[in-house]
């Protein structure tokens, strides 16, 4: 995969894959381009050559259905603030489909905020959102999951409990 903006070639040569039950990570300094990778993944930008395949499908012809099992969380995630955890994954999962509350319960309790569920999300701190984030992408029971710096603006603290949960997942 190859990406330029204007003569900034942000991605060049990119070759990935990546096995089932495998979690790989993106490493390297602001700019190189680890974003804007996760973006063409997710169908979000084009790249200026070559091809992405997800799940043996060509993303670019086959979208629609790729990323129905497919969850993201790209840069900060971002909440209704005036909903509770429970209320924002109820009214974001419709876009989707059609949850259960079991399932939206559980994912909240996968997460570590099954205790706070009935909670506004602007009284949440940076690290509860982050992980109310991943409890979103895993709605529904996603195959393949994205999550761009999901330990960015945490504490020590946090950043273990997130390193954890996606162990665990």
């Amino acid at each position: 995969v190859r990406k330029s903006y204007g003569r900034f070639v942000a991605l060049k040569g990119i070759d990935l894959d990546v096995q089932s039950g495998v979690v790989y990570g993106f490493l390297g300094p602001n700019g190189a381009g680890k974003t804007t990778f996760i973006k063409i993944l997710l169908g979000l930008s084009i790249p200026d050559d070559g091809e992405v395949e997800i799940f043996g499908k060509d993303l670019f012809l086959e979208r629609n259905e790729i990323l129905r099992t497919v969850g993201a969380v790209v840069e900060a995630p971002a909440f209704f603030e005036y909903l509770s955890a429970y209320e924002n994954l109820y009214n974001l999962s419709r876009l989707s489909g059609v949850i259960s509350k079991e399932r939206i319960e559980e994912t909240l309790k996968t997460v570590g905020l099954d205790d706070v569920a009935g909670k506004k999300v602007g009284a949440f701190s940076y690290g509860m959102k982050q992980r109310l984030g991943i409890a979103n992408a895993l709605l529904p029971d996603n195959r393949l999951i994205f999550l761009d710096e999901p330990t960015n603006g945490l504490d020590p603290h946090g950043i273990v409990g997130v390193r954890e949960l996606i162990k665990r997942l």
